[in-house]
């Protein structure tokens, strides 16, 4: 079992929680982001450095982390019923993650969501997300981003999500009255390597309307959250993943605003419908993305010297296809919920 040290930062506060991650049979098909991170002969990692200067000490021990990545679930829990080529599900991504669990040697995983997990607002979507919040909360997620449609259930909904369902939200620049409405970061620290992960969200996202707890809660600009947060995020961690849910020109626009000396090794993209086959380079960040109604699931492979990525990463992005095996227990849920969901619409 690999024990996942998480630092939530709220309102000027840290809480060091501790999330027990439970490793099953193992897939290498997941969002899969392999990072072998070089350490100091001390055993302590090496200070974040500027892109391309890496360390080259020979004697160097290296470390691999697995984080699985994706983003823009929208509700899903079947596939997407698409004539020529259906993909996606909720047991059957389950699946995957367990056999990626189980395939890593030093059990050093971390899972993250991009945002966009929520479904629209009506009541068959509601209570279809309310069931993916349930067994998403099994899943062992690190982090869980924050994106337009988890606002559009109302701003209470996603904070019961996070309460009731134990979800590790995030995001800098989502605040109430001033103060950071969830962690706007999160520290996870694996196999020896501590991952910071931070969110932020377009401006141009609402809350749902006529909700008494969205009426207050304001979306800051990204920049200056990222700006703000950055600094104390680059002291605590060995590598920082960016979740983004801004378009893919608004994440270019800011990258390029925060420079190569942001620290930010990772940003994956959560809106985009286009998964990436070949990662692009924006300053010193590599963009991914792996999304659209979770049909996809990323792999990606890293190296880092002294802390600064050192090569280009090779990435696969695998299709949820109906071939790959299902998490049995999840399935059978979800077969009783689409019956049921069926019996309800018959009663109208």
């Amino acid at each position: 079992m690999d024990k996942v040290m998480v630092s939530r930062m709220r309102g000027g506060l840290v809480r060091p929680l501790a999330l027990a991650i439970a490793a099953g049979a193992a897939l290498a098909v997941c969002g899969v982001l392999t990072v072998a991170v070089t350490l100091a002969a001390d055993g302590a990692a090496a200070a974040q450095s500027p892109c391309g200067e890496g360390s080259t000490d020979p004697a160097a021990q290296t470390r691999t982390l697995t984080l699985l990545f994706h983003g823009g679930v929208q509700g899903k829990i079947l596939d997407c019923g698409c004539k020529a080529k259906p993909l996606g599900g909720l047991a059957r991504r389950a699946a995957l993650i367990e056999k990626v669990r189980g395939a890593s040697k030093e059990n050093s995983v971390v899972l993250v969501d991009a945002g966009g997990l929520f479904g629209e607002d009506s009541p068959q979507m509601r209570a279809q997300t309310d069931l993916l919040i349930h067994e998403t909360a099994k899943l062992g997620y690190q982090a869980i981003g924050v994106g337009a449609s988890d606002l559009g259930l109302g701003v209470d909904y996603l904070e019961r999500a996070r309460a009731v369902g134990g979800l590790p939200f995030t995001s800098a620049n989502l605040t109430r009255g001033g103060q950071p409405l969830l962690a706007p970061y999160l520290v996870l620290q694996s196999g020896g390597t501590r991952v910071g992960v931070i969110c932020v969200l377009g401006t141009s996202a609402r809350p749902a309307p006529g909700q008494a707890a969205g009426e207050a809660v304001a979306i800051g600009d990204p920049a200056e959250a990222l700006q703000r947060y950055l600094p104390e995020l680059r002291a605590k961690s060995d590598l920082i993943v960016l979740l983004s849910q801004l378009p893919a020109e608004g994440l270019t626009r800011l990258l390029t605003t925060l420079g190569s000396q942001s620290g930010i090794a990772v940003a994956v993209d959560g809106t985009s419908y286009q998964p990436t086959r070949t990662p692009r380079q924006v300053a010193c960040t590599t963009v991914l993305s792996a999304n659209s109604q979770g049909k996809y699931l990323g792999e990606a492979t890293l190296t880092l010297a002294g802390a600064a990525l050192a090569g280009t990463p090779s990435t696969t992005v695998h299709e949820l296809t109906l071939d790959l095996p299902e998490n049995p227990q999840i399935a059978s849920r979800v077969h009783a919920f689409v019956e049921q969901q069926k019996v309800v619409a018959a009663s109208h």
